[in-house]
């Protein structure tokens, strides 16, 4: 399919006649884009099959190089400037650094590129927008030095959630599908929606909650009568696509107005502010982080974070460790496809482009009083 408007003219730069390709691989779906000196891209959208996407690092290798070769096979020019992977999924990997180092290795092996970049999507969201410690410095909205932060990167979304911490020292990452920080991602909203709908229908919920706009986004999203339905995909495990479940959020996140999607919307704020709160007390109480003014910035990456300003009005009542927070979230909705990202970020390392301007918007967090938590 292609997209040769999915970015704009002015986003980046890149030298005529290389070709750029960003694959993500996550828990249930993996994608692919190119990025070309014409400003457009191919993406190919494939389902994972558990049983075929794991394995030892020459197995992933050949996979990836078959999905690219998938994804190239119409493309006029084959040369591959550079290759990026990253990976947002549960690896079940030991050392997951040096997987990737074996899979890059792997990849060289196969002569897909000369220039092949595999990380974690936390790093390269990272990367991508503050390659330097020093860039937060460059935000007119820092006022602060850049000593007095931890610099703490959230991915929430989809099936799941990643969430790293990282300082001039350290680099811890956790979470995902199933794991530390779900609560709050795009799936659990998703989760959160259905079951306000089911309680109502069993009066579980407080007489005058309205759902009616969530019973018709469950019917429009899932393409189902009555929207009791669900509950028997849910329990048709063939059946239940997490992705596609994950997916009424972003629904959600066009309704959010409405009062029953606010108050959703804002549970999930809870759980994402004290999954961020807590696991940073833990590890400043472990010495791997100092927090000398109890302030944070925090990356938001992520569709579920359109609704932002929804997601907020749980913070105040989640936290319980920070003074303030300056979160920053990326508004070109198009960047947000991470097979996009990365095949820009791969063109970034092999020093074909020329220019990457994030339109960040700044949210700031005050809070009355940084509460001691318990543990």
């Amino acid at each position: 399919m292609s997209r040769p408007d999915l970015l704009p003219k002015d986003f980046y730069i890149i030298r005529e006649k290389r070709i750029y390709v960003g694959v993500h691989i996550g828990a249930v779906i993996a994608r692919a884009a190119i990025v070309d000196s014409q400003h457009g891209d191919k993406m190919i959208h494939r389902n994972i099959d558990d049983r075929e996407f794991k394995g030892d690092a020459p197995n992933y290798a050949k996979l990836i190089k078959g999905f690219v070769d998938d994804t190239m096979v119409n493309s006029q020019d084959k040369n591959i400037e550079a290759l990026t992977v990253v990976f947002n999924k549960e690896l079940g990997q030991s050392d997951m650094f040096a997987f990737f180092e074996s899979v890059k290795s792997a990849i060289l092996a196969l002569k897909v590129s000369k220039n092949v970049f595999v990380l974690h999507e936390c790093q390269m969201w990272r990367q991508l927008y503050f390659p330097t410690v020093n860039a937060w410095q460059k935000l007119e909205s820092n006022k602060i030095p850049i000593s007095h932060y931890l610099d703490v990167g959230v991915l929430y979304g989809g099936t799941g959630s990643f969430f790293h911490l990282h300082d001039a020292k350290n680099f811890i990452l956790c979470g995902g599908r199933g794991l530390f920080g779900d609560l709050g991602s795009a799936f659990t909203v998703s989760y959160m929606a259905i079951k306000s709908v089911m309680d109502h229908a069993d009066n579980g919920l407080t007489p005058g909650k309205d759902v009616s706009v969530l019973k018709q986004l469950i019917k429009k999203h899932f393409e189902v009568e009555n929207a009791m339905e669900v509950a028997n995909c849910l329990q048709n495990q063939n059946g239940f696509d997490t992705h596609e479940f994950a997916g009424l959020a972003q629904q959600m996140a066009e309704h959010k107005t409405d009062g029953m999607i606010k108050e959703t919307f804002a549970a999930a704020g809870k759980f994402i502010l004290r999954n961020i709160s807590r696991f940073t007390a833990l590890q400043a109480e472990t010495r791997r982080f100092k927090f000398p003014h109890k302030d944070v910035m925090i990356l938001l990456v992520g569709k579920l974070y359109r609704s932002m300003e929804e997601l907020s009005d749980g913070f105040e009542q989640a936290n319980e460790h920070f003074s303030s927070i300056t979160w920053f979230r990326e508004e070109n909705k198009k960047i947000q496809d991470a097979d996009v990202a990365a095949a820009i970020y791969g063109g970034h390392k092999s020093g074909a482009v020329g220019l990457f301007r994030p339109q960040l918007k700044v949210f700031k967090s005050k809070f009355v009083s940084a509460r001691r938590m318990s543990m």
